[in-house]
């Protein structure tokens, strides 16, 4: 029994020693962990393997891997440009050298020779005489340059207004003040301080719309006087008065003068009641009141005729000679809101403001022309010399000649297939009594110059529609501003002969 217990016991302790044992780290979170380690020995430790270093992002040596501060941060100085101590040279550049000896700035620029840095070659401005006792002596220049002057002319009377306490020769250069002006050209006497001096004022009326007035006036005296100069100016008035300067229609007189009352006079005044006989004829040359001694010029209608800066062109109706386009007589120009029954207002349709020019250089000017109430309309620099503003007779001989009021209208108007009389009308429109501009593209307005109701402030008209061939005879107010025509006084000669250009 004990040899088998023996026996068990030996084979036992033979089978354990025949095993292999592996000392070593079995645990896996450790730096030296080893897998094939049957026998922890101990030996385990967990530093190594760890990442260790600076863990500031704002260091020069940050370490991006690191795991664990070791304190090595270190941080860029107040002076530095970069993390390798660096600094930033004059040109701004971190760790440059700076500008180069020969250069006089960052940009490879040198010097001139006036001393400019990156100066050009001309060196005119530092160049000069240099030598202070010369003439010509030049304290601003760097660089002498021959120049210098020692016998210095110039004006030597200390009396002159160029005096020059340098010069040594005179050279008749010497100028003197005048009897009212002195060197520095202000007056020697000049009690108001309005530049203007004492001996040189002119006393008077500087007030443009006085009687009075002088351009030349200087100095206002008080003199100005508002009464001799006012008159009416309807040109048909009895008391016309072509010399006044201030106008005051309340004072024109239409009933209580005479004068030619016959409409086919050349001295017709449609405002008269009585004839005194001083009617006035045509000749056969065109000359009102005259004796057949001027035939040498005639018109020929169909021509242009120059007015005004403008050239008008004319046109043959029956034996009246017509302008073929509306009136653009222009000496000033007014808003529609603005207007009168007994002073000029000139329009332009749709320009609202008071500039001549600008109103000219409008479409509607080129087009239309220029819209006028009747105070305007019957001024004398309206129509050419040898032309007028037509009577409502003349405006009735032309529709009477174009078969009637009832179908005038369509051989009157430019659009229009019939517009076989060429008079060329166009859809104008009016400054009406709203004081607005109205009926353009609708109608065609044209003033006479003969009165209507002169109690009432009208004269007569005519106005064709763009709907109708009738041309429509009414009394307007002289307010309104309206297109007009102008039609010739003169001798008309007429060239027979073929008209069609085909």
């Amino acid at each position: 029994m004990r040899l088998l217990i023996a026996f068990i016991s030996c084979l036992i302790s033979f089978c354990a020693f025949s095993q292999t044992d592996i000392p070593g780290c079995t645990i896996s979170q450790a730096c030296n962990y080893n897998p094939d380690a049957t026998i922890n020995d101990g030996s385990c430790e967990y530093m190594s393997c760890l990442a260790i270093g600076c863990t500031n992002p704002l260091a020069c040596n940050y370490d991006a891997t690191a795991d664990y501060e070791d304190g090595s941060c270190y941080f860029q100085e107040d002076d530095w440009c970069d993390c390798d101590g660096n600094v930033l040279d004059e040109c701004g550049v971190c760790g440059g050298e700076g500008i180069p000896e020969e250069d006089c700035d960052c940009n490879g620029n040198q010097y001139n020779v006036c001393g400019e840095c990156g100066g050009g070659e001309d060196a005119n401005w530092c160049t000069g005489c240099t030598i202070t006792i010369a003439c010509n002596y030049d304290p601003s220049a760097i660089i002498d340059d021959g120049s210098c002057l020692f016998a210095c002319p110039g004006c030597t009377d200390p009396a002159a207004c160029n005096y020059n306490d340098q010069a040594l020769q005179e050279n008749g250069s010497c100028e003197y003040q005048g009897d009212y002006i002195n060197c520095d050209g202000e007056c020697i006497n000049d009690s108001d301080n309005d530049g203007v001096c004492d001996e040189l004022e002119v006393f008077g009326c500087d007030d443009p719309s006085a009687c009075n007035y002088d351009n030349n006036v200087t100095e206002f005296d008080g003199s100005c006087e508002f009464t001799s100069c006012v008159g009416c100016s309807y040109f048909f008035a009895c008391n016309y008065d072509a010399t006044a300067t201030i106008t005051d229609n309340s004072l024109c007189e239409f009933n209580v003068c005479s004068g030619c009352t016959d409409i086919n006079a050349c001295n017709y005044n449609p405002t008269l009641s009585e004839d005194d006989g001083s009617c006035a004829y045509f000749d056969e040359c065109g000359v009102c009141g005259g004796n057949g001694s001027t035939c040498e010029v005639q018109l020929l209608c169909g021509d242009d005729i120059e007015h005004e800066g403008y050239t008008y062109s004319t046109v043959l109706i029956g034996d009246q000679c017509w302008f073929s386009e509306n009136c653009r007589y222009l000496p000033e120009v007014s808003p529609s809101n603005e207007g009168s029954d007994t002073d000029p207002y000139y329009y332009v349709y749709n320009y609202q403001g008071t500039d001549v020019e600008a109103a000219k250089s409008t479409s509607n000017y080129e087009t239309y022309g220029v819209l006028y109430n009747w105070p305007a309309v019957m001024t004398e620099d309206i129509c050419p010399s040898g032309w007028h503003i037509p009577t409502d007779e003349q405006w009735t001989e032309l529709t009477d000649f174009l078969g009637g009021v009832a179908i005038a209208g369509s051989y009157m108007f430019e659009s229009s297939s019939s517009n076989t009389s060429g008079f060329d009308a166009l859809l104008g429109g009016c400054r009406d009594l709203s004081n607005i501009f109205s009926n353009e593209g609708s109608y065609s307005y044209f003033w006479s110059s003969s009165l209507h109701n002169q109690n009432n402030n009208e004269a007569w008209i005519r106005r064709l529609t763009y709907n109708g061939s009738g041309v429509y005879r009414w009394g307007y107010d002289y307010g309104i501003g309206m297109s007009a025509r102008c039609v010739t006084n003169q001798q008309i000669v007429q060239i027979q002969g073929c008209t069609d250009e085909s």
